[in-house]
């Protein structure tokens, strides 16, 4: 399998429990990814928290998935239309947990694809 086609649209976050909250912090960003938000700054929000982010959008939706997959210990999905998007660039998004063999979710992989406006 190459990763090299598909990991600019990756992100992986690192689950963190602070002060009772979840949080989730970005390990990796892919290229495609950073490119896209070229416009904010940071374009690269590598070592920050998805909340403390610049977003062109409210990222609750995002926030609220991680949190599914680590309370649910399974992947969730966003479709098109779940985030308040630009009509011009509309997403689907994959959260899938990653973590040790005691089930524990440590790091959630985000998935990110593109949907052409019609």
């Amino acid at each position: 399998m190459d990763l090299y086609d598909v990991a600019p649209f990756l992100a992986v976050v690192d689950v963190e429990h602070e002060n009772g909250a979840l949080r989730f912090r970005y390990r990796f960003c892919g290229t495609a990814l950073v490119e896209a938000r070229d416009h904010l700054v940071p374009a690269d929000p590598t070592g920050r928290c998805i909340d403390e982010v610049v977003w062109p959008f409210d990222p609750a939706p995002l926030v609220g998935a991680c949190a599914k997959v680590v309370d649910r210990r399974k992947p969730n999905l966003l479709a098109v239309g779940e985030v308040n998007e630009s009509a011009y660039h509309l997403h689907e998004r994959g959260f899938f947990p990653l973590g040790s063999a005691d089930g524990a979710v440590s790091h959630i992989l985000i998935c990110v694809d593109e949907v052409r406006a019609r």
